[in-house]
């Protein structure tokens, strides 16, 4: 897939094993940073976490992984969409925070081809090249709802 690396969870999303996640988004990281990659065409735009095998997100998992996400965002401005991924996980991973800087309700995708459609059409961008930048509208043309509501009364 040009322009994207994508990784895909084939088992539950838990405390015990969420580390190798996150190290692994952290690697691509790096490799992709790295001096050895400088020349090549490989360098990918966004990274995509296909959940179409993760059944279920532990509460302590779906923290740390929007943790790592965070701060690959902050620091390096790289986004991370999310695709595939079920009721379940969603609800967790709203409840941990997921849309409050980690990913965003537009980076989130029905399926990996849809995912990388927006990264090749370039409405994927760099968090630090959106900053400050109106919301984008939506394929139905409306504007992005989320960034325009007022915030809900306690």
């Amino acid at each position: 897939m040009p322009g994207a690396k994508l990784l895909r969870l084939e088992s539950s999303l838990a405390f015990f094993n969420v580390s190798a996640l996150t190290s692994r988004i952290t690697a691509e990281l790096h490799e992709l940073l790295s001096l050895e990659n400088l020349d090549k065409n490989s360098i990918w735009q966004a990274m995509v976490l296909d959940f179409s095998c993760t059944p279920w997100v532990d509460a302590t998992a779906a923290a740390e992984l929007l943790e790592t996400v965070r701060a690959v965002q902050n620091h390096h401005g790289y986004p991370i969409v999310l695709c595939h991924c079920n009721a379940q996980c969603m609800e967790v991973l709203l409840n941990a925070g997921m849309c409050d800087g980690a990913i965003p309700s537009k980076h989130v995708f029905h399926s990996v081809h849809d995912a990388a459609r927006s990264i090749a059409l370039g409405k994927v961008t760099r968090a630090r090249e959106s900053e400050g930048a109106p919301p984008r509208a939506t394929e139905a043309g409306q504007a992005n709802k989320e960034d325009s509501s007022p915030p809900a009364a306690p």
